[in-house]
């Protein structure tokens, strides 16, 4: 499997402090991000190998673990309901990053 610094190389030595400036979107974003890379794994799989050899992150990056597992959990569902209003436009076309922003809205929005 990949570690953090294998996937996010110009990030590694500097994510502690994008984390903190970021914050949850930017945090949420990494965790699906690497979810995607990974093959969609258990969240809790994709956390374990982001904090192995990082454990200064643990609380930030489990604090977003939650959010970002019901997003990844339901993303077949999101996935739906943003191709039903994207006129003209495939999700393959969007990058993943796009994507999972995407995701986390429309997540969101449901949620509340």
């Amino acid at each position: 499997g990949h570690q953090f610094g294998d996937v996010f190389p110009p990030l590694a030595e500097h994510a502690p402090a994008l984390l903190e400036q970021q914050g949850r979107d930017y945090l949420i974003n990494l965790l699906l991000y690497a979810w995607e890379l990974q093959g969609r794994p258990p969240i809790d799989r994709v956390v374990f190998r982001l904090l192995t050899g990082n454990p200064v992150w643990r609380r930030s990056i489990e604090g977003g673990e939650p959010l970002a597992g019901a997003v990844a959990e339901r993303a077949t569902q999101l996935d739906a309901e943003i191709e039903a209003v994207a006129d003209n436009w495939r999700l393959e076309r969007i990058g993943i990053i796009e994507h999972n922003i995407l995701r986390l809205g429309v997540y969101e929005l449901s949620e509340t």
